[in-house]
């Protein structure tokens, strides 16, 4: 098994087991937010889980792309549509990029101990 193919192929079983995971939590998401509409908090944030399944989705689709660019370097071709190809690679890892970005400022405001005020934006420390 060639470099190029593990990349691929380990890209496709994180889509793969990523997508139904991603689109399940939307799902909880919305019926949460249907059935609480009253309630005093109906702009809740997103949790880590809600985060981090579409940055690794995205993830699995770079490490693909990344497969690809492998292939086609140790195959010593270029592909069909170079600049597709490129502006496919480098849109990928650009939302992968911002995804990834989201979850890590999850993450430094849980280590903070602070928490982000759903209706003004504001972070104040936990109570």
């Amino acid at each position: 098994m060639h470099l190029a193919d593990f990349f691929d192929f380990a890209g496709l079983i994180v889509v793969v087991a990523c997508v139904p995971l991603t689109v399940y939590m939307g799902i909880r998401r919305h019926r949460s937010r249907m059935s609480s509409s009253g309630t005093r908090f109906p702009n809740r944030i997103e949790t880590m889980g809600e985060l981090a399944l579409p940055a690794a989705c995205f993830g699995g689709t770079v490490m693909i792309q990344f497969g690809n660019i492998a292939y086609h370097l140790d195959e010593r071709t270029l592909p069909h549509n170079v600049p597709l190809s490129l502006a496919s690679t480098a849109g990928c890892v650009l939302i992968f990029g911002v995804l990834l970005g989201r979850v890590l400022m999850r993450w430094q405001l849980r280590q903070l101990n602070t928490t982000i005020d759903g209706l003004s934006g504001e972070i104040a420390p936990r109570d």
